[in-house]
């Protein structure tokens, strides 16, 4: 059962080939610590995918505390990127940030995503 408000197996990008066909995209957002890449799936909801890796962020508290703000935020968005399979990679900048920019940053890459594909 799919909980309106939840993050279920639909909502996440789970297999490599899916990863893969998103990089290839040509729709992408960055900034010094995120950066964001998507590509319509032809599906009434939208998925994710999270990297954060080792290298980026050591501290395994601190990878599971990023995702778990990727997660939210994109939860909290996800009827307005509908329609799209998109990659979150956080960069080692992310690591420094508070909580709160954070989530702000990646809501304006969001907001950027959604705006251009909007004008595609």
């Amino acid at each position: 059962m799919d909980r309106p408000q939840g993050f279920s197996r639909n909502n996440r990008l789970l297999r490599l080939a899916d990863f893969k066909r998103v990089y290839a995209s040509r729709a992408r957002v960055a900034d010094g610590a995120l950066r964001v890449a998507a590509v319509s799936n032809g599906l009434p909801v939208a998925r994710l995918g999270i990297v954060v890796s080792r290298r980026a962020v050591s501290a395994a508290v601190a990878r599971n505390r990023l995702k778990r703000f990727v997660r939210e935020t994109f939860r909290r968005r996800r009827m307005s990127l509908t329609g799209l399979d998109i990659v979150v990679t956080v960069e080692r900048q992310a690591a420094a940030l508070s909580n709160r920019e954070f989530v702000a940053a990646l809501q304006m890459l969001f907001a950027k995503l959604s705006h251009a594909e909007a004008t595609d």
